[in-house]
């Protein structure tokens, strides 16, 4: 099967799933490309590149020109398109006569936007839906978030696919990791995710600037301009809040940490949440998109803590009952961990693609 996946961001979650994805379909015996922004890092997929620019409606009509070119050149059996851009560029009637269309939306629009503007993300979803012969998302929330905007068509809750024997428990004392990497506090609370509105950090940042916890240290680590975070915490930034900057890996930070915090506005699922659980590290979180799913399951014991979205004081609270009591987060780790081996299995989740992408093109052949 020749799969096209088109992707428009340039690094975060999305990126990382289509890493993930093409890697595995390749070792299948798929024939995999990427069209791909030129400053991705190398996927393991044949490259194309293109440039769309959102606020630039020239570039968003060369974008798109230059999809159709690569689908109709290559001719693949399946278009999947990843995030709102390449879905709505890709999801037009020429283009899904030339391939089947799986559109995944890893995060509706919906809450990146104004309120006045997302009546009219919601119509242009709801459009484009006419176009796409499969949905896939990351957590039922998801799902759920679409449908009640009128987004209605067969969809498959895929899951996230993370590699639970690379990332996975410590193997040394966290305390030889928070040397290793030059942290001193006996307690850790780590935030892994680029630098944006969406993840949150300036609101954190802000919390913890009003209260900070003595003894402990909060550390930022993904791309981005520090300097909000260095604005809204300008007597704690450099002290006991710091920014790493882009890793390459990012599980000796992890395995350095007491917590995992992810103050997110909005998701399809974090994969940064995923990562943290297998490596074993309790996450305390926003109620966002499939939060309760992976973290604490009203039927289950919980990985960590879910607390509502913009309730910086709540996750603040639940840093500081977990720095003092240390025994929580030991039994919380355990959960994390069994947790992540369950939900997250690449197989389960890559054989669950598979078979959409054989339910498309069964619909796409079928309407020739």
């Amino acid at each position: 099967m020749r799969v096209l996946h088109v992707a428009e961001v340039t690094h975060g979650g999305v990126i990382t799933l289509v890493d993930t994805y093409s890697r595995h379909q390749a070792a299948a015996g798929h024939d995999v490309h990427a069209l791909l922004r030129p400053e991705v890092d190398d996927v393991p997929a044949v490259r194309h590149d293109w440039s769309p620019v959102r606020r630039n409606p020239w570039a968003l009509l060369r974008a798109e020109r230059r999809l159709h070119q690569v689908a109709h050149a290559l001719r693949p059996d399946v278009i999947h398109l990843h995030s709102f851009v390449p879905g709505v560029l890709g999801r037009t009637r020429s283009l899904q006569s030339a391939a089947a269309v799986v559109y995944q939306p890893h995060s509706f629009a919906f809450e990146a936007v104004p309120p006045a503007a997302a009546g009219l993300i919601a119509r242009t979803e709801r459009r484009m839906s006419r176009h796409t012969d499969r949905m896939v998302t990351n957590c039922h929330d998801e799902e759920a978030e679409g449908r009640s905007r009128g987004i209605v068509l067969p969809t498959t809750v895929v899951g996230l696919p993370v590699d639970t024997a690379h990332f996975a428990p410590r193997e040394s004392e966290q305390a030889t990791y928070q040397r290793d990497l030059g942290l001193d506090a006996d307690f850790v609370a780590v935030c892994v995710g680029r630098l944006s509105r969406q993840k949150g950090q300036s609101l954190l940042a802000a919390a913890w600037e009003a209260d900070p916890p003595p003894g402990a240290q909060l550390v930022f680590v993904g791309p981005g301009d520090p300097a909000e975070i260095a604005e809204a915490a300008p007597r704690t930034y450099g002290a006991s809040i710091l920014c790493a900057g882009a890793q390459d890996d990012v599980r000796p930070w992890l395995w350095a940490a007491s917590v995992a915090v992810q103050p997110s506005l909005y998701e399809g699922q974090s994969v940064a949440m995923a990562e943290a659980l297998a490596c074993g590290v309790p996450v305390v979180m926003t109620d966002v998109n499939g939060a309760r799913e992976a973290v604490a399951h009203e039927h289950e014991r919980p990985a960590g803590a879910v607390v509502p979205v913009g309730d910086l004081r709540q996750v603040m609270s639940e840093l500081t009952a977990r720095q003092r009591q240390p025994e929580l987060v030991a039994s919380e780790a355990a959960v994390a961990r069994e947790r992540a081996v369950r939900l997250f299995s690449p197989e389960t989740v890559m054989r669950r693609i598979e078979n959409v992408y054989i339910e498309a093109l069964a619909v796409h052949r079928a309407s020739r």
